[in-house]
């Protein structure tokens, strides 16, 4: 046998050995089915609907004659009946002043309460560094947020903590110093007197804007409202009575109303817990109650009852939102996934290079996709991080995949 064909035999079978290698390794590694690491989820049924928020409220009639307002009290704030929640200077200067002036006052009273906090325990302390902790938080998610009122709030509540904490170590001894000044600075600007003060008709929880909405509806015919009712609300174009300066929203309880259609009405039944978030807002989702659920030829009218209220909740008025019906936790499966074995529902999974079948319990059913409720005790259901096996064909429980 020549040298060259020994060599060629050589190449040969060396090139036979690696593609025997490489074969072995690819059905070691690859296996030709794709699949999904079952997660846990939280799945909302929701309805996204235009509403219109209805507060048992009151117009402040006040007249300014020319000069300008301060508003004394913060949206959503709470006031007595005949309460102050605002003052009418001369001038824009003499506002100025009269601002300033508070929050100079504003200033010496948080710095003298500070400078009380001398005497306190190391757990006091670590209460306070987790307060800190927590006022960290809470101005990162007020920056990011589309509310400047909240970021001032934050940074404020924020600077507090840290005076007190440097009073409570000791690293300031107090803040006569500072307090001395300010008091300086407000004695330098010197007293203003407001051209007269408007008070509040009722008690309750104020907004210093009007809308024209005041009245409109008779919260409590609430029950009855219909969906033309409703339709007529959100088409409004209301005019602000002359002289308004504000309004007061009495009754802690109020109303959001809206029209669904009558597929999603029977999501709704009187006396169900829900919530409800407001997308255009950065408020935060509040409870409600449904208060009433009326069908009639024209559609399907809902009212919501909320006891909760905030500055942000108080001046709104119509606004889409998105109501939350019911809420499941559980594992997402697209429903192409899913078979059903000897009468069984559920999904295969592989398990290593083995097929194995997982029965799954079904508490929600979306557009094209399952929830399946989790049970860590049963080793037969599909469990959270399972590969669940999407498509494939001839599958069964205990196949091999090569």
């Amino acid at each position: 046998m020549s040298s060259f064909l020994k060599k060629l035999i050589t190449v040969l079978l060396s090139l036979l050995l690696f593609a025997y290698i490489g074969y072995r390794a690819y059905l070691a590694f690859y296996h030709p089915l794709r699949t999904v690491k079952a997660q846990s989820s939280v799945v909302q049924d929701m309805v996204t609907v235009s509403a219109v928020m209805l507060h048992n409220d009151s117009v402040i009639q006040g007249s300014t004659d020319g000069g300008v307002i301060d508003y004394i009290r913060s949206d959503g704030e709470r006031v007595p009946k005949g309460g102050v929640v605002a003052n009418v200077y001369a001038s824009s200067q003499d506002a100025q002043k009269a601002v300033r002036l508070q929050n100079l006052n504003a200033k010496i009273a948080k710095l003298q309460q500070e400078q009380s906090s001398k005497d306190v325990s190391a757990g006091d302390i670590t209460m306070l560094d987790s307060e800190i902790d927590s006022g960290v938080i809470t101005l990162s998610d007020a920056a990011s947020s589309s509310g400047l009122e909240t970021l001032s709030d934050a940074a404020d509540k924020l600077l507090d903590l840290f005076n007190r904490k440097q009073i409570a170590t000791g690293t300031v001894k107090d803040y006569t110093a500072e307090i001395a000044s300010l008091n300086s600075q407000a004695a330098a600007l010197g007293a203003v007197n407001p051209v007269r003060s408007i008070a509040s008709p009722l008690s309750g929880c104020f907004v210093s804007s009007a809308d024209g909405f005041e009245g409109v509806y008779d919260t409590s015919k609430i029950d009855t409202i219909n969906a033309a009712d409703v339709s007529k609300l959100l088409s409004l174009k209301p005019t602000v009575k002359s002289g308004s300066v504000g309004k007061i929203v009495s009754d802690y309880k109020w109303y959001i109303v809206c029209n669904v259609s009558n597929n999603d009405s029977f999501k709704f039944t009187k006396g169900a817990q829900m919530s409800v978030q407001f997308p255009m807002s950065s408020q935060n989702a509040v409870p409600v109650t449904v208060k009433a659920v009326n069908k009639s030829s024209s559609g399907c009218a809902i009212a919501l009852e909320c006891g909760y209220m905030t500055g942000k909740l108080a001046v709104m008025r119509r606004q889409q939102v998105e109501i939350v019906s019911s809420e499941v936790n559980g594992i997402k499966i697209e429903n192409d996934s899913i078979n059903i074995v000897n009468g069984v529902k559920g999904v295969f999974i592989l398990k290593g290079n083995t097929v194995a079948f997982r029965r799954i319990e079904p508490v929600y059913s979306g557009n094209g996709f399952t929830v399946s409720a989790v049970d860590t005790t049963d080793s037969k259901r599909l469990q959270v991080y399972d590969s669940v096996i999407i498509g494939g064909d001839d599958l069964y429980d205990g196949k091999i995949v090569n």
